[in-house]
């Protein structure tokens, strides 16, 4: 049998047994070599997203082109016969692209240039608005490479330009903008060249992204983006930035010279450069840039032949940039530290290990007298049903065990004691139905049969008058004790009725609570409703004269007390049980500060009814908003008729 004292050697035995392992773990691995592994695992992690966030902007561009070669105004403006509707339609096409570059925001101009090379539309995306230029500020393109090399293109294919410098007029426009143009040309319904669209990509939006994410370095990491030729795009330096445009021949061939080779042959990879001169070792961890993320089914023509530093060779779709980024372990220095953070490491080791066995260890054992106390307050609020989870055979077990015993007996005898008193409860009702039936039989018998014989002695004595002077006198008492008498025999009639409802056993419960509707509503001259629905069964004969009771002092308490207009009983059936509900558009009251009120007597009704229908195994339910009415709902359970 597994003890408590096994249990804390076990503890004891894997505490020693953890810490030594973990000891001897943590000594074997070289700290400097996981925290360098860690770097550059980093690294490369973080190169990788960067590509992905720069390539998905990229991905959109090639179909927002297509989108624009392809635009009905445009067509209909190439292929237009009259001066009106080459006027109308070029408008139409300005007034579209105006909407696509304020709605996308990552073009800087977007431009259709005809055959000739000069511009015809185009719109400007000036920090958040975008506008088109006027006529007069068009100008002739023909003479730039992108044009050049985009114009002679077959329909279906793109052009895609490195990335430089916006040239307005032959000069670099300043302050810069970096550019990424993509062109395609545009042909008409005779498939004749009529220009190209041009999309100049904020290239300063991919950057900054690249910024963004070097602000957010904790390890030292510096973020570079070059060009084919190794020229810089991006450097935490912005004086080595556009070298190939600016006449700055700083390049990362220059630099370092030892990783431009490895970034010209392969697409991505990580060197670790240790530099004598400088005492520094540096991590390398470079990736491509594709400006196409996805292989396309077009062709895709990327030319930098005129480009300012280029080699002059021509490249086909095979354009792209290198991201590239660089550690330097110095920067890592405060985690190499081994003897004092291994010290440390250790001895917090076994601390956290230490606190977390000890809390193992008092929350094992004090669980199961935690929850015996809990199921020991439910059962002592009357929850017989709750029980002890034994989890374990010791003695905290074995008392688990004898308290649920002890628990299945307590809520058998509950059963017993709710069934005899809902027993108890019915007898009485029926002893007192009993009672009451005796007593209206003998007011019936005797009462009402004997003031019934009276007023006929008086309407006989009326009938034998003789004539004379005081005969008019006489009738007069007469009719007055006759029409007293008719009263009385109707008050004996109700009198009887209320000791004992006889018409129940004659029609049933739902007829007679129609009946007492009736006679209330033109008794009182209240609008009363009955409503009937569901299977209805006969319930017992105590409970059937119980709910006939509860109707009408809830019908009497709202006459009294609500100030109502319309009162509504409803009886509904089913299967299993019935649910009566009355209700009133009187001006309603606060039901728990009736029930409160049952000790003082001023609450007895309502309270005698709510334990009445708990003693049957019913449920009562009050709604009631003060001014909106109430209504009380009572569900229970029906056994077949006795």
């Amino acid at each position: 049998m597994k003890t408590t004292r096994a249990s804390l050697t076990y503890i004891l035995v894997s505490m020693v047994v953890g810490v030594i392992l973990v000891s001897s773990i943590y000594q074997y691995w070289s700290q400097r070599k996981v925290i360098a592994e860690w770097s550059r695992d980093k690294a490369i992690a973080e190169i990788r997203l960067l590509t992905n966030d720069v390539s998905t902007v990229l991905t959109g561009v090639t179909r927002d082109l297509f989108t624009l070669r392809d635009l009905p105004q445009l067509h209909e403006h190439l292929n237009a016969i009259t001066v009106h509707l080459r006027e109308r339609t070029l408008s139409e096409v300005e007034e579209f692209y105006i909407l696509f570059s304020q709605n996308k925001q990552i073009y800087d101009q977007i431009r259709f240039l005809n055959e000739k090379g000069k511009e015809i539309v185009r719109v400007n995306f000036n920090g958040d608005k975008a506008e088109a230029e006027g006529k007069l500020r068009l100008q002739d393109k023909s003479s730039r490479y992108y044009f050049k090399k985009s114009i002679d293109m077959e329909q279906g294919n793109i052009y895609i330009s490195p990335m430089d410098l916006n040239v307005e007029h032959g000069v670099i426009e300043k302050p810069i903008k970096p550019v990424i143009r993509y062109a395609t040309p545009v042909y008409d319904k005779d498939m004749t060249i009529r220009g190209i669209v041009v999309l100049n990509v904020k290239a300063q939006y991919v950057l900054d992204i690249i910024r963004e994410h070097q602000k957010r370095a904790t390890y030292g990491e510096k973020y570079f983006m070059l060009n084919m030729d190794g020229y810089y795009l991006l450097h935490p330096d912005r004086k080595k930035e556009w070298g190939f445009l600016l006449d700055k021949r700083q390049n990362i061939l220059k630099d370092e010279p030892d990783l431009s080779p490895m970034i010209a042959e392969s697409s991505q990879g990580f060197l670790a450069l240790y530099n004598d001169e400088l005492r520094k070792n540096i991590f390398y961890t470079y990736r491509r840039i594709y400006p196409m993320a996805l292989k396309p089914t077009y062709q895709v023509k990327i030319d930098s032949s005129e480009q300012p530093g280029s080699n002059g060779n021509s490249k086909v779709a095979n354009l792209y940039w290198v991201l590239l980024s660089a550690v330097d372990l110095k920067s890592l220095d405060p985690t190499f530290k081994k003897q004092t953070l291994s010290l440390l490491l250790f001895s917090g080791t076994l601390l956290v290990m230490g606190i977390i066995l000890a809390s193992l260890f008092a929350w094992r054992h004090s669980r199961p007298i935690q929850n015996l106390s809990n199921i020991a307050t439910k059962i002592a609020d009357g929850d017989f049903s709750a029980r002890v989870k034994v989890s374990s055979q010791d003695e905290i077990g074995k008392l688990g065990n004898v308290f649920n015993e002890m628990a299945d007996a307590l809520e058998k005898r509950q059963e017993q004691e709710k069934v005899f008193q809902r027993r108890l409860q019915e007898e009485t009702v029926l002893a007192q139905e009993k009672e009451r039936r005796g007593i209206a039989r003998d007011i019936h018998d005797h009462l009402g049969h004997n003031l019934a014989i009276v007023r006929m002695k008086l309407q006989e004595l009326q009938a034998k008058l003789p004539d004379g002077k005081g005969k008019v006198e006489v009738e007069e008492y007469l009719n007055d004790s006759i029409t007293l008498l008719k009263e009385m025999v109707q008050q004996t009639r109700t009198l009887i009725f209320d000791l004992y409802p006889i018409m129940l056993d004659d029609f049933g419960l739902a007829q007679t609570i129609e009946w007492h509707v009736n006679k209330f509503s033109s008794r009182t001259g209240l609008n009363s409703e009955f409503n009937q629905s569901g299977k209805i069964r006969e319930p017992s004969r105590s409970v059937s004269i119980y709910l006939f009771r509860v109707i009408k002092e809830l019908m009497n308490n709202a006459l009294k007390h609500a100030d109502a207009d319309k009162i509504k009983v409803e009886l509904i059936g089913s299967d299993s049980g019935m649910k009566v509900i009355v209700s009133d558009d009187g001006k309603g009251f606060n039901a728990e500060s009736v029930f409160e009120s049952a000790y003082d007597m001023r609450g007895l009704g309502l309270y005698s009814i709510r334990e009445w229908v708990s003693g049957v195994g019913g449920q009562l339910k009050i709604e009631s908003v003060s001014g909106k009415g109430t209504k009380v709902i009572i569900d229970i359970l029906i056994d077949v008729k006795k």
